[in-house]
């Protein structure tokens, strides 16, 4: 296994531009190398802006690398967050996991894919969240030294996400967070405190409420909110939504929805999905959320399109697979010496 994780790195370096300085995180007692550490913010701190930085299983199953703080624009790359699932996928399945990430000021640009991240809090612009599943996110204001940044224009997208709440009125002062992009996620909570957002083409559920609190001059497109547990759905153009635009939605058991430019309400849960209730199913697996062949869904979005997580341009990938080469097979034939060569049979898949 260790040695899997050291040629996974080393067929994905080919990749990357030579610009960047490509450092490995590996928990793993004697693997030692330039550029290689133990923990995920001895990387982070050893890196200048650009840096890509990926995070290898840990050492001991079912533990994490614990918390990071980010002041600086870099990537990080895991190996997704559940690949044991996914047929084809990497030879090593065992995931990488954070516990709380915090992106502070000077992460502006910041790009955070393949991993499993319990809370991730970001406190500055332009970063890129992608292919994680995440148990809550914060686009935040922080004020430093009088200088204040707001995690504007935030990409979230391919991520299994819990809530997502924006800066809002936070210690006294209101500072809205602006034009972030929401598209083509598994959220499982509540959606507040935005301005000038896109949520577009999301799979919504909760066995509670499903709502958007305060989310102002925004557009919400193209999204199955299946409320089939929950007690109620909050997504009403005015009072919690005030000039925002909902449009080509589908909502299941309850009639949420405005009743107008394309909605869809008070569905049967059962019709939409490949799965009758996908929510059930243990281990949870993103594909049975694709859409029934006889779904409803399938024609409610723009011009009669599909709507949810795995519609549109850049559809949900199940388990946060990264787009980046991995190693789907490794086999060492015998031992090798100066006399007879070691012979490694590696196999290796693009992804998109």
């Amino acid at each position: 296994m260790k040695t899997i994780n050291y040629i996974f790195l080393f067929v994905s370096l080919s990749f990357f531009t030579q610009a960047q300085t490509i450092r490995r995180v590996n928990s793993t007692p004697g693997i030692t190398g330039v550029n290689i550490y133990t923990t995920v913010q001895a990387a982070h701190d050893a890196s200048v802006a650009g840096d890509i930085i990926y995070i290898e299983p840990f050492n001991t199953d079912n533990t994490d690398y614990g918390n990071l703080t980010i002041n600086r624009r870099i990537t990080i790359i895991g190996t997704g967050y559940n690949p044991t699932l996914v047929t084809g996928s990497s030879f090593d399945k065992r995931t990488v996991s954070l516990a709380n990430v915090t992106m502070t000021q000077g992460s502006a640009g910041s790009r955070i894919t393949g991993l499993t991240i319990s809370n991730l809090s970001v406190y500055d612009a332009n970063c890129i969240i992608d292919r994680n599943n995440i148990g809550n996110i914060n686009l935040y204001l922080q004020t430093i030294e009088g200088f204040t940044t707001v995690a504007n224009n935030t990409i979230i997208r391919n991520n299994i996400l819990g809530s997502i709440s924006g800066a809002g009125n936070q210690s006294g002062t209101v500072v809205t967070t602006n034009n972030c992009n929401i598209t083509n996620n598994i959220i499982r909570g509540i959606v507040s405190y935005l301005v000038s957002a896109t949520i577009n083409r999301n799979t919504f559920y909760s066995s509670n409420s499903i709502e958007f609190r305060d989310v102002d001059a925004s557009t919400i497109t193209a999204n199955i909110f299946d409320a089939r547990d929950a007690y109620s759905f909050f997504a009403t153009e005015g009072t919690n939504c005030q000039g925002t635009t909902l449009s080509n939605n589908l909502c299941t058991r309850h009639a949420g929805l405005p009743a107008n430019n394309g909605n869809v309400n008070s569905v049967s849960s059962s019709t939409v999905f490949i799965v009758t209730n996908p929510w059930t199913v243990s281990p949870f697996l993103e594909s049975n959320l694709d859409l029934s062949p006889t779904s409803p869904a399938l024609t409610v979005g723009p011009s009669s399109t599909p709507i949810g997580a795995f519609s549109g341009t850049t559809p949900f990938v199940p388990s946060g697979l990264t787009n980046i080469p991995f190693i789907t097979d490794f086999s060492i034939n015998g031992i090798g010496n100066v006399n007879s060569p070691l012979l490694i049979n590696v196999k290796a898949r693009s992804n998109n």
